[in-house]
């Protein structure tokens, strides 16, 4: 599953890069969005989307065990919102 996420993310890569180098200033701004949502889709494959438990430390352990990492979460979810507000 992560191989068809990796090749949805270099198709959008490669759509992006096509539209941010025209000169048409429509498809460029389409073209910086499709870029943020490749990033996104990177930064979240990044993190593992599936995971069997939730990212919680349990009662007597030091440290997280195999998990979801919750940063690449949220700093997918800020940049959502910070696309949004722009």
């Amino acid at each position: 599953m992560s191989a068809l996420y990796a090749f949805v993310a270099a198709a959008l890569f490669g759509c992006a890069l096509y539209m941010v180098l025209s000169r048409n200033l429509v498809r460029l701004l389409l073209g910086l969005s499709l870029l943020t949502t490749a990033v996104n889709l990177v930064i979240f494959q990044a993190g593992r989307i599936r995971s069997a438990q939730p990212p919680l430390i349990p009662d007597g352990a030091d440290r997280l065990g195999e998990s979801a990492d919750p940063l690449p979460q949220a700093l997918v979810l800020t940049a959502i919102v910070i696309g949004f507000a722009l």
